[in-house]
C-alpha cells in the first residue's frame, strides 16, 4: 500500500465515523431532548430544595444532580440515573440473566452482585454497577452464542 492510499484510507474511515455519530445524534435526537428536559427538571427541583448543610452553603449549580443512597457517606459520588420504564425492564431481563431469581429484589441482587465483584456494596444500581452487568451479560451472551457454533 502506497502512502496516498494509506491516507486516503485513513480519511474515508474518520468520514465513516464521522458520519456515523452523526446520524446516530440525528436519529436520537427526539430522545436526547427527553433526557436533557428530565435531567434539567429534576435539577431545577434539586435547587429548589433548602439544603442541609446549614444557612452558608452555596447552591450547586452543576447540570446533573447527585444523589448519596441512604443519605449515608460513600467513596464514590453516584450521578442520578434517569431511566425510562423500558430501560427498567430491560435492566431487570440483564439482572434475570445474570441469575436474579422473580421473587428476589432488585436491590438485594445488585448488593450481592457489587458485592461478589469487589465494589462497595450498595444495593443502589450506579452508572460502575450498570456498566460492569452490561459487560457480564454481554460477555456470558458471546459465551453462549459460542457454544451454540461450536455445538456443545
Amino acid at each position: 500500500m502506497t502512502r496516498g492510499q494509506m491516507i486516503f484510507m485513513f480519511m474515508m474511515i474518520c468520514t465513516a465515523v464521522m458520519t456515523g455519530a452523526a446520524l446516530g445524534i440525528i436519529s436520537n435526537f427526539d430522545i436526547i431532548l427527553q433526557q436533557a428536559e428530565v435531567i434539567n427538571a429534576a435539577a431545577a427541583a434539586a435547587a429548589a430544595e433548602p439544603s442541609d448543610e446549614g444557612a452558608n452553603a452555596q447552591e450547586n449549580e452543576s447540570p446533573a444532580p447527585t444523589t448519596v443512597a441512604n443519605r449515608e457517606q460513600v467513596s464514590r459520588s453516584t450521578q442520578l440515573m434517569i431511566i425510562t420504564a423500558q430501560e427498567k425492564e430491560e435492566i431487570r431481563q440483564m439482572m434475570q440473566q445474570l441469575g436474579m431469581t422473580e421473587d428476589e429484589q432488585e436491590a438485594d441482587f445488585i448488593k450481592a452482585f457489587q458485592h461478589s465483584h469487589n465494589l462497595q456494596a450498595t444495593g443502589t444500581l450506579d452508572s460502575q454497577t450498570l456498566n460492569l452487568m452490561i459487560k457480564q451479560a454481554t460477555y456470558n451472551r458471546a459465551y453462549r452464542s459460542a457454544d451454540t457454533v461450536m455445538g456443545r
